[in-house]
């Protein structure tokens, strides 16, 4: 199976759901614990500074595809700068890590897919992704990822995912709400810039594009960042 959605998800035991949501984040930390040089993807792409790269080019996309004034980008952009952690390592990020870009079987991955975006860096940005899209039966702000699959319920908290993530790493994630907000920061800017391609035509026909639902969507994302670095 993939899992693009809650019905899909449905086909599962809560059982078969709890140990996939396991499975998830112990394959995500083995990915992470992976020396990218043992395994020959050392020059997969800079190491360092991952998260300042990944900044300025994301606020230049942002700014080539603005439409309208949305302060809350402005803002969050700023915080993430002032509180940019330090970077302690560097492993292989997948970048897109969610349960729709896997193959399942019952409680467990069968494979991981769509590594595109995979490269080198902070490998908390993978993390704070993978919690962005872990959505609970009934939370606020499901809006922004719509029938998600763990909106069925049945799968592990996020704050079960944080534990065992730590304690096979080692890392801290005690800061892990930056990464979040990076994270609906930078899908922000990305919804942006689809936004303007379908605002000026560039992708065709948009008769199945919600355009008012799309530019509230961006404003939401932005909304999301600056609460989890101000909350």
């Amino acid at each position: 199976l993939v899992l693009h959605d809650s019905e899909v998800a449905k086909v599962l035991s809560d059982q078969e759901r709890q140990s996939l949501g396991d499975h998830v984040i112990d394959v995500l930390a083995k990915l992470h614990l992976l020396d990218p040089d043992s395994v020959g993807l050392g020059d997969l792409g800079r190491k360092e500074a991952y998260l300042a790269r990944q900044l300025k080019r994301w606020n230049k996309q942002w700014e080539a595809s603005k439409t309208h004034e949305i302060p809350e980008m402005e803002e969050t952009s700023r915080l993430l700068e002032a509180q940019m952690p330090e970077q302690i390592g560097a492993s292989i990020v997948h970048g897109d890590y969610r349960l729709g870009n896997m193959l399942v079987e019952g409680g467990r991955i069968l494979a991981v897919l769509d590594w595109e975006l995979c490269t080198l860096g902070d490998p908390l940005a993978d993390v704070g992704y993978l919690l962005n899209s872990w959505v609970q039966p009934g939370e606020p702000g499901t809006e922004l990822i719509p029938a998600v699959p763990t909106a069925a319920g049945g799968f592990p908290s996020r704050e079960s995912l944080c534990e065992r993530y730590s304690a096979a790493t080692g890392r801290d994630l005690s800061g892990i709400n930056y990464y979040r907000a990076f994270s609906h920061w930078r899908l922000a800017a990305i919804g942006q810039g689809v936004y303007k391609r379908y605002l000026v035509g560039a992708m065709g026909e948009n008769r199945d594009m919600d355009l008012d639902a799309y530019k509230n969507s961006v404003h939401q994302r932005a909304e999301s960042a600056l609460a989890l670095l101000t909350g």
